[in-house]
């Protein structure tokens, strides 16, 4: 993790086209409380049930989002790309992290106070409906990685027991037309 050359810590909230229409007065607010990170690849951002104290913006780069399931599992949840927040969570009060994130290339990253986040969103509607729109998204890919994941494991449990039936009868109950599993209390 390395700050920027002074050079290029002028404008972050600039160089993002969801900060394009803001005010003046709406770009000190964001630019005041900021900080413009790189992170080479393969370091964290951010570790799951970490204090989340910032909202962080990809700039440059591609990080991925995922979610710890366990000592040696991940469910990656997202590919951020440049324009994407994270951690936004934290705008409405969460104090943890509730993902962890890893620099995939290098990343250039501008963590935003999230009180100021905060406050513009209060302040600047058309902002906050741009932001709402792009989290949607987000979350309607969400809802398609869980309905993979669901998918998969129901297909996983057909499986199962498709192979029970084969190797041990016992386990299994005809009906007119359907083989039911037993479950076994």
């Amino acid at each position: 993790m390395n700050p920027f050359p002074e050079s290029d810590t002028d404008n972050c909230e600039k160089m993002v086209a969801c900060f394009r229409d803001l005010k003046p007065e709406e770009l000190t607010l964001i630019s005041s409380g900021k900080t413009e990170l790189t992170y080479l690849a393969g370091e964290t951002l951010f570790k799951q049930g970490a204090f989340s104290t910032h909202v962080l913006l990809v700039m440059d780069g591609l990080v991925k989002v995922y979610l710890q399931a366990g000592r040696d599992k991940q469910l990656n949840l997202q590919l951020a790309k440049p324009g994407d927040f994270l951690a936004f969570a934290s705008v409405f009060g969460e104090t943890v992290h509730t993902t962890s994130a890893i620099a995939l290339t290098d990343t250039q990253v501008c963590m935003i106070d999230k009180e100021n986040m905060r406050q513009l969103l209060m302040n600047n509607a058309e902002f906050a409906m741009r932001i709402t729109s792009r989290n949607f998204r987000n979350e309607r890919q969400l809802l398609t990685v869980i309905g993979n994941i669901t998918y998969t494991n129901w297909l996983r449990h057909c499986c199962i027991l498709a192979e029970m039936n084969s190797r041990d009868k016992k386990f299994f109950r005809t009906f007119p037309g359907r083989t039911l599993p037993i479950l076994l209390l």
